[in-house]
């Protein structure tokens, strides 16, 4: 099961990725534009956050070298 949190991520990155404007997406998720603009601002800023926390931890990929 997935969090609120990680639905909005995922939202932010689905706008990201494949739409050119809120109208659009908007209209494809049937909601409103003024919604769509708080879910992807919201979105944005949890990935963000995310995207932060992995790099705080250093994460190594890879071999041991």
């Amino acid at each position: 099961m997935t969090t609120f949190q990680e639905q909005l991520r995922t939202a932010y990155l689905d706008y990201l990725n494949n739409y050119l404007n809120i109208e659009r997406f908007a209209a494809v998720n049937n909601i409103t534009e003024d919604d769509a603009h708080t879910m992807i601002i919201m979105g944005m800023k949890y990935h963000k956050s995310y995207v932060g926390i992995l790099n705080s931890n250093e994460v190594e990929v890879g071999g041991n070298e």
